[in-house]
């Protein structure tokens, strides 16, 4: 070995020294020195090992919409209107008529027309017969024949044109489209409702949280940026599953789980110090920085706790497959 690399790795060790010591003397619940702790870690004693992850990316905002509810509106997906209506929000609203203005809810219906003054009873033409038959007979001459004509409380109208309704006596409004409400001048428009759904992440990729991230390989799986070995079958001496970790048997899972809690880690912060405390073991000034970094980053402030778990608690990173 060089004088360069020996000098190198001397170095590194000092500073692991020096940190680990300052650490262990702010810490107030314990009077062991971490020193000890980092050198019993080689003897590959502790109760469980990090299981092998691969980064995935930082993940994307949900983007996509699920086939059930297909339309995106304002970030809210919707399902299909019926042939002919429009949706807006968790409604479909129908078309208008030719001739009709849309207003949205409501469709605003063309100007109305008169039918005349009427035929009132004539004394003079009908006699005595007190009723309307007289009036609606010179109603029907006047407007094309028998049928032509109705009544309207005292009087005869000719009757309102195809696609129009009777206003009052005299007037003729058009008719609203089936399924619409009249409101005078114009028609609420009938609705459906459609479903609404949350947006979902685009196929190829899985959802965590409100992020989405590509599915990992392998039998792996995911949690947040993380891919994470799958089995603990291939590490002998670690081999029952422990969430981030492979423990040395379910008791080990249980400590493990605990220390984690105390120390205010989620199983990604877990696994991230782990990476980089078990690079750190190699005695490199690089990996030495980053492992101080996530530790001081995740712990709580419990540096020396958090030294302890990673480095003597645990026996560094799981066999590989």
């Amino acid at each position: 070995m060089s004088a360069a690399c020996t000098a190198a790795i001397a170095a590194a060790i000092a500073v692991l020294v020096a940190v680990t010591a300052a650490a262990e003397l702010n810490d107030a619940r314990s009077g062991s020195f971490v020193f000890s702790r980092v050198l019993a870690a080689a003897s590959s004693s502790g109760r469980g090992c990090f299981k092998r992850t691969a980064g995935r990316g930082v993940g994307t905002t949900l983007s996509a919409c699920p086939d059930s509810a297909p339309h995106n509106e304002a970030g809210l997906c919707y399902s299909a209107c019926p042939d002919g209506y429009t949706g807006v929000g968790p409604l479909c609203f129908p078309g208008c008529p030719d001739g009709f203005t849309d207003i949205g809810a409501f469709c605003q219906k063309p100007p109305p027309y008169g039918r005349g003054s009427g035929y009132a009873w004539d004394p003079f033409k009908d006699g005595v017969n007190l009723n309307l038959d007289g009036a609606v007979e010179r109603c029907n001459s006047d407007s094309g024949g028998d049928g032509a004509c109705e009544t309207c409380l005292a009087m005869a109208y000719p009757k309102c044109a195809p696609s129009f309704q009777a206003f009052g006596c005299n007037m003729c409004s058009p008719e609203c489209p089936d399924g619409g409400v009249d409101t005078g001048s114009g028609c609420a428009k009938d609705t459906v409702n459609r479903t609404v759904s949350a947006m979902v992440c685009e196929p190829g990729q899985e959802q965590d949280g409100l992020l989405c991230y590509p599915q990992c390989d392998g039998g792996s799986s995911g949690i947040g940026p993380l891919c994470w070995q799958g089995s603990c079958e291939s590490d002998a001496e670690h081999s029952t599953d422990c969430g981030p970790f492979c423990a040395r048997s379910s008791e080990d899972c249980a400590f493990l789980t605990a220390e984690l809690a105390k120390l205010g880690w989620d199983t990604t912060q877990a696994g991230i110090s782990g990476v980089a405390c078990a690079a750190a073991s190699a005695a490199t000034l690089g990996a030495a920085a980053m492992c101080w970094a996530t530790i001081g980053a995740g712990a709580a402030g419990d540096v020396a706790g958090a030294w302890h778990f990673l480095m003597v608690t645990m026996d560094g990173m799981c066999a590989s497959a």
